[in-house]
């Protein structure tokens, strides 16, 4: 029982990651942020390696948003997938 909980809860968070990474706001800022972070990149001098460094931890650091999400929802997809096979046996 506790197993099957997790798995509607698993589910829940893929429903609520998939409509964030869906949502046209959130492609939106993630976006603008990488934009932002790419110009940053190209405009810096030469010697400001700081800048740069910064400007790559930025892009990783949204990359990995996104793959949090997109992992969200592939595990809400699992989950469900698991509760059918278990109801279909059930029947």
């Amino acid at each position: 029982m506790a197993d099957e909980a997790a798995r509607k809860r698993e589910i829940a968070q893929a429903q609520r990651a998939k409509a964030i990474v869906e949502d046209e706001l959130f492609e939106q800022v993630m976006g603008k942020l990488r934009d932002d972070c790419i110009r940053r990149w190209e405009s810096s001098e030469f010697m400001n390696q700081e800048v740069r460094e910064d400007a790559y931890n930025m892009i990783r650091a949204l990359n990995g948003i996104r793959k949090t999400f997109t992992r969200l929802v592939s595990t809400g997809k699992l989950a469900e997938a698991e509760l059918n096979e278990r109801e279909s046996r059930r029947r």
